[in-house]
């Protein structure tokens, strides 16, 4: 709680029982020539509320008058009760009557340095982001076809296609992780099967890490045949 106290070689700002500042020259009201021969305490009074939301009150030493100043207009108050009733009267209508001041006050109380700090953060997280590789990227295979279950003495030739061209979603971090050695179709064969064979490609026989998705594959079917070793 700051009070100023005006005198003709400047101000003094009393913040509690200590002065802070002394000689200090306050902003002067534009357009004072309306209040005829008031002087420069009442155009200072009046200057301060246009810089800030404070409350001035002026007390001329000639006179024996009281004068309150807030929201552009300068109020003669003849006693001091009158005075009591003015300050009980703006406090009431800013701090009652508006109960969204205390957020609008919070939002816009050093406004650029919040800005500068939500910047500052999107600014840190976009290069985490960046070195951490979230975004979703695709990348192709060929894959190579593999048998389980085969029938011993049995062999699989004249095979249609060897690979399959799969492509794979995921981050590029665990793109990177990858090994492509580890991906693989498994085909498992019952036994007693021989012959020539047409089998459908389904995504579950596609295997590869849990973190990787299966966007496309093709072709989707393998032909061979599985005959007996002689």
């Amino acid at each position: 709680m700051y009070s100023i106290r005006h005198h003709r070689d400047g101000a003094v700002i009393v913040e509690g029982d200590r002065v802070r500042k002394f000689g200090v020259y306050l902003p002067l009201a534009e357009g004072f020539e309306r209040y005829g021969t008031l002087g420069t305490r009442h155009r200072a009074a009046l200057g301060l509320p246009e810089w800030s939301d404070a409350l001035a009150v002026a007390v001329s030493e000639e006179r024996g008058t009281i004068s309150g100043a807030s929201g552009g207009g300068l109020r003669m108050l003849v006693q001091s009760e009158g005075l009591r009733e003015d300050l009980a009267s703006i406090l009431k209508r800013r701090y009652q009557d508006c109960p969204e001041r205390p957020w609008y006050w919070l939002l816009t109380h050093k406004l650029r340095d919040k800005v500068s700090a939500v910047v500052f953060t999107l600014l840190l997280w976009a290069i985490f982001v960046a070195s951490q590789g979230s975004g979703v990227v695709t990348r192709s295979y060929e894959v190579p076809v593999e048998f389980q279950f085969l029938p011993r003495g049995y062999t699989v030739s004249t095979m249609s296609r060897e690979t399959i061209a799969v492509t794979l979603a995921g981050r590029n971090q665990d793109f990177n992780s990858l090994d492509p050695e580890v991906l693989r179709i498994v085909i498992r064969l019952p036994g007693g099967v021989e012959g020539r064979q047409r089998v459908r490609i389904e995504e579950s026989m596609i295997s590869r890490p849990a973190a990787l998705s299966v966007v496309k594959f093709t072709p989707r079917y393998v032909e061979f045949t599985v005959q007996k070793q002689e």
